[in-house]
C-alpha cells in the first residue's frame, strides 16, 4: 500500500475562532504520529466488536466456550487498558503537544517583531535625511531587511565578522541572497515595508498611519499613470460547464480553469441544492499581463490601484458579471481568486455590501488589500512562505475572528531542490496546499469554522451547477462597440458600473 503523504510538515494557521497561532514543525511530527496511532487503535476496536459479536452469535450452541470469549472481548474492548480509551489518550497528548508548539511560536514571533521595530525606526530615521543623503542608509536598511531577518543569518553574519573571515561572510550572503532565502522568512514583505517607510519619510509624510506606507507608495506611483481607457464586460456564449466545487480546493481548481480561457474571463457558477434552494460560487484568474494599461485588466495596473486602495476595473467588472449572471442580493455567495484574484474577491465583498450576500472568500497567493471586508464573511488565505507576492502588501500576516490564514513552507524536492518564488506561486501548488492543510490541520478551530460556512454556501451532496463565464477586456475594437446591441458606443458612457472607494 502507498503511504500516505505527510501533508502535516510546515504548515500553519493564524487567525480564526479558537487559538490565534498553531506551527507544526519537529514536534508536530510527534502529535500527527500520535494521531496516527489512535486512528489505528479505534480500527482495533471496532475488530474487537465485530469479534465480540460473532461470539454471541455462537453462545447458543456452545455455551460454556463462547461465554468465556464473549467475557474476554467485552474485557478488552471496554476495560482502561482497551484500544479505544488509548486511542483518546493518545488523541490528548497529541493535542498537548501542539499546544507546546504553539508556546515557542508565540516566543519566536516576539523575536521577529523586536527585529521588525528596530529595521522600521532606522527607515524612518534615514528617510527624513533626505533622498541623497540618505542613499546609502536606505540601501543598508533595506539590506539588513533581507539578509537579518531571521537569527541564524544575524548570527552567522556576526561570527564572520567577529572571526574576519571573509569566505564565511561571503557564503552566507550568497545563501541569503538565493531566490528562496529572499523571501524566507518574511523577508520581501519586511524589505518592503521598511523601503516604504523610508520613501514617506523622504517625501515628510512622517504623520502617515504606518500600516498605510505601502498604499502610500502605491497611490504615487499610480498617479503617474495614464489612464487605462474604459472596459467592456463581455457575456461568452457555450461556456464550459463545470462541476459543482464542494471545498476551497475545488474552488481554486475552477479559477485554474479560467487560466485557459481567452484573458479577463470571470466564471460565475450557479449552484442549485437538492432543497431546492440556491447559492453560487465567483472564481476570478490571477495576473494574466505583466504590463500597465494592457487590453485585459488582469494587468499590472490594476495590482498597483488595488494595493493602493483605488477603484479599479477589475473588481467592478466582477460586480457586473455577478449582476449579469442574476445573482439576487439574499442567495449566498463564495468568491475565489488566486493572486490578483484574491485581491479582487476582498475588495468585491466590500464593494458588494447591499448588492450581494458574500459570506466566503478563498483567496491563494494574495497580498492584503487597504479595503474592509464586512464583518461575518469569512476568509480563507493561503500562502507560500517561498511565494514573494502574498509579501507585496509589506505587512506581516495577521489574522481575525473571520479571517484565517493558512500558511506553508513548502519541502524539498525529492532531487534535493528547494522551491522558487515562481514555482511557489503556482495555482496547482496551492492547490495542493489547500487539501493537506485540510488533511493536516482539520481540527484547527478557526479552519474548522471556515470550512462549516464555506460548507453552508456550496450545498450538500447532489448540488449541481449551471457556469456562466464573463469576459473583461479594454481591446479597443471590443470597446468601440456596445456588446449588447453591436452599435457604436459613446466614447464618454463606462459600459462597467463605476467603483466606490474603500
Amino acid at each position: 500500500m502507498t503511504p500516505a503523504p505527510d501533508w502535516g510538515t510546515g504548515y500553519d494557521v493564524v487567525g480564526g475562532r479558537g487559538p490565534t497561532r498553531a506551527d507544526l514543525d519537529e514536534l508536530a511530527r510527534a502529535a500527527r504520529a500520535l494521531e496516527t496511532a489512535a486512528r489505528r487503535l479505534d480500527d482495533a476496536s471496532s475488530t474487537l466488536d465485530v469479534a465480540r459479536q460473532v461470539a454471541v452469535g455462537h453462545l447458543i450452541q456452545h455455551h460454556a466456550e463462547a461465554s468465556a470469549a464473549v467475557d474476554a472481548l467485552t474485557a478488552t474492548r471496554t476495560g482502561t487498558a482497551s484500544p479505544a480509551r488509548t486511542a483518546d489518550h493518545l488523541r490528548d497528548l497529541a493535542g498537548r503537544l501542539r499546544h507546546v508548539v504553539q508556546d515557542y511560536d508565540d516566543a519566536e514571533s516576539w523575536v521577529h517583531r523586536l527585529v521588525r521595530s528596530a529595521l522600521e525606526a532606522d527607515a524612518v530615521v534615514t528617510g527624513s535625511a533626505g533622498i541623497l543623503g540618505a542613499a546609502g542608509a536606505a540601501a543598508q536598511v533595506v539590506g539588513g531587511a533581507l539578509l537579518l531577518a531571521d537569527g541564524a543569518s544575524l548570527h552567522a553574519v556576526l561570527v564572520a565578522l567577529r572571526d574576519r573571515d571573509p569566505d564565511a561572510l561571503l557564503r552566507v550572503l550568497r545563501e541569503d541572497l538565493a531566490p528562496g532565502r529572499l523571501v524566507a522568512d518574511g523577508r520581501a514583505e519586511l524589505a518592503l515595508d521598511v523601503l516604504a517607510r523610508y520613501l514617506v519619510a523622504v517625501g515628510g509624510h512622517l504623520g502617515l498611519p504606518p500600516r498605510d506606507a505601502v498604499p502610500f507608495v502605491a497611490r504615487a506611483i499610480a498617479s503617474l499613470l495614464p489612464d487605462a481607457g474604459p472596459t467592456v464586460v463581455l457575456t461568452r456564449d457555450d461556456p464550459p460547464q463545470l462541476a459543482a466545487p464542494r471545498d476551497a480546493a475545488d474552488l481554486l481548481r475552477r479559477v485554474g480553469s479560467t487560466y485557459r480561457a481567452p484573458y479577463g474571463v470571470i466564471t460565475v457558477q450557479r449552484l442549485d441544492h437538492p432543497d431546492g434552494s440556491r447559492s453560487w460560487a465567483v472564481e476570478i484568474p490571477g495576473t494574466e499581463s505583466s504590463h500597465f494599461n494592457a487590453d485585459a485588466p488582469t494587468d499590472m495596473t490594476t495590482n498597483l490601484r488595488l494595493e493602493a486602495g483605488l477603484p479599479d476595473d477589475m473588481s467592478t467588472a466582477v460586480i457586473e458579471a455577478m449582476r449579469r449572471a442574476g445573482i439576487p442580493p439574499d442567495e449566498p455567495v463564495a468568491i475565489a481568486g488566486h493572486s490578483q484574484g484574491g485581491m479582487v474577491a476582498q475588495k468585491v465583498a466590500a464593494l458588494a455590501v447591499g448588492l450581494f450576500d458574500v459570506r466566503a472568500i478563498v483567496a491563494a497567493g494574495s497580498p492584503d488589500i487597504p479595503v474592509t471586508v464586512p464583518t461575518g464573511v469569512a476568509v480563507l488565505h493561503v500562502r507560500h512562505d517561498e511565494d514573494a507576492v502574498p509579501q507585496t502588501d509589506g505587512k506581516p500576516d495577521d489574522g481575525s475572528d473571520d479571517v484565517v490564514v493558512l500558511g506553508r513552507n513548502l519541502p524539498v524536492t525529492a532531487g534535493g531542490v528547494e522551491p522558487d518564488p515562481v514555482a511557489a506561486h503556482s495555482l496547482v501548488t496551492y492547490v495542493e496546499s489547500v487539501k493537506g492543510g485540510y488533511e493536516a490541520m482539520g481540527g484547527n478551530p478557526g479552519l474548522r469554522a471556515f470550512h462549516d460556512v464555506l460548507t453552508d454556501v456550496l450545498g450538500p451532496d447532489g448540488t449541481t451547477a449551471t457556469t456562466f463565464q464573463f469576459q473583461a477586456t479594454r481591446d479597443p475594437d471590443l470597446v468601440r462597440h456596445d456588446p449588447a446591441t453591436g452599435l457604436p458606443r459613446p466614447p464618454t458612457i463606462r459600459p462597467v458600473l463605476e467603483p466606490v472607494s474603500p
